[in-house]
């Protein structure tokens, strides 16, 4: 069972609800947690503007660019299919907004370091120019 709460009165349920459990036939886990937000659409469309700008500049294809940020600042994991070991790249989807935000610190300083590309952020003062050019 899962439940939100939003405010002090969502704590009662989730009392009554632990208070009814028959605990002599199950053990049971409670886990409380924060929620953590996902990443927010403007910082996905910075990273996707952030992805064109690195494929005008280098040529590598945006899909790829994609998969190899992931492999490289997220990780990746493998599975066992068919007998055969199968690497992974974890999905960008599942980042909160201050992980993704780090993943695209990570990008930011690799471009500029490994590839001397600058990738402004919207604050920034050329970022006008940089949309205009880079903007699909």
């Amino acid at each position: 069972m899962e439940f939100r709460i939003r405010k002090n009165e969502d704590i009662n349920p989730i009392i009554e609800y632990l208070c009814n459990l028959d605990i002599s036939q199950s053990e049971y886990a409670v886990k409380v947690a924060k929620k953590a937000e996902k990443r927010t659409l403007s910082q996905n469309r910075l990273y996707r503007l952030w992805l064109n700008c690195i494929h005008k500049e280098t040529g590598n294809d945006v899909e790829d660019l994609h998969e190899y940020f992931k492999m490289k600042f997220i990780g990746v994991y493998s599975r066992i299919i068919f007998g055969q070991e199968v690497a992974r790249g974890y999905t960008t989807t599942d980042l909160t907004t201050e992980q993704f935000k780090e993943y695209l610190d990570n990008i930011q300083r690799w471009a500029s370091v490994e590839q001397g590309i600058i990738l402004p952020n919207p604050e920034d003062l050329q970022w006008e120019e940089f949309i205009n050019k880079y903007d699909k």
